[in-house]
């Protein structure tokens, strides 16, 4: 009599999981796990992008040390090493783009079944957590627009995208410019481009990081307009705008 009910019950569950709600269901607790997923994985690059920067880092402190012993001139290798710098931040910024893209795009889906099991009940909407993110409207409901979405708004494009997305476009701005003095130091005479240089390190440091975050918010927007479009045929009035 048990064993009946026990199978009466996993049929009874399988046909809920057939029907349209059970299927977004099952959409909905996949979308949560791969949005955990996806942010375990923004953090694990973001820390392996930390590690290398250190362990280049105190390559270049010992370049210095050993070419004062050996009286050689270190600036061809520390070059190197910037470059490899750039090239590697150029990189993790590119898989932290993609990795906050999966996020916003999945809190879009996850928000879009939401908001969709609970169009009957407009009432229960309202004591619902909807998933938020800086850059992109994700929720559905209507709120008023606060001072960082203002700013994001018109500033969008000098932003970053996100914490990390921040710290690797500084490390490669002061990474470029610390590149300029090397070269001025190495073909060029020091002391008379002094001048010079107080006035391109600024420029060089805050071009590059505009222009990082500048790519940076222009991938971002292009990759979620067709993630938004792929996931439900067309643009809903409430997704991807600022």
């Amino acid at each position: 009599m048990a064993k009946r009910i026990q199978e009466s019950i996993s049929m009874q569950k399988e046909k809920e999981n057939d029907t349209p709600p059970g299927i977004l269901i099952q959409e909905y607790n996949s979308l949560v796990s791969l949005y955990t997923h996806s942010e375990n994985t923004l953090f694990s690059i973001f820390n392996f992008y930390v590690t290398l920067l250190t362990t280049i880092t105190g390559a270049i402190v010992v370049v210095f040390q050993l070419s004062e012993k050996n009286a050689d001139s270190p600036f061809g290798t520390i070059l190197v090493l910037l470059v490899f710098i750039v090239l590697i931040g150029i990189i993790t910024q590119d898989a932290l783009i993609h990795k906050n893209c999966d996020l916003a795009h999945f809190a879009l889906a996850i928000n879009s079944i939401k908001s969709h099991l609970l169009k009957k009940h407009p009432d229960a909407q309202q004591y619902v957590f909807y998933m938020w993110d800086l850059h992109v409207r994700v929720n559905p409901l209507k709120y008023k627009i606060t001072l960082d979405e203002k700013i994001d708004k018109y500033l969008w494009w000098m932003l970053p995208i996100g914490m990390q997305q921040l710290f690797v476009s500084l490390m490669n701005s002061f990474a470029l410019g610390l590149f300029v003095i090397m070269l001025v130091a190495v073909y060029g005479d020091l002391q008379l481009n002094l001048l010079k240089l107080f006035i391109a390190i600024p420029f060089v440091i805050v071009f590059s990081f505009v222009a990082q975050c500048t790519y940076a918010n222009v991938k971002f927007n292009h990759r979620i307009r067709r993630s938004a479009i792929a996931m439900n045929g067309q643009l809903q009035e409430w997704i991807g705008s600022r």
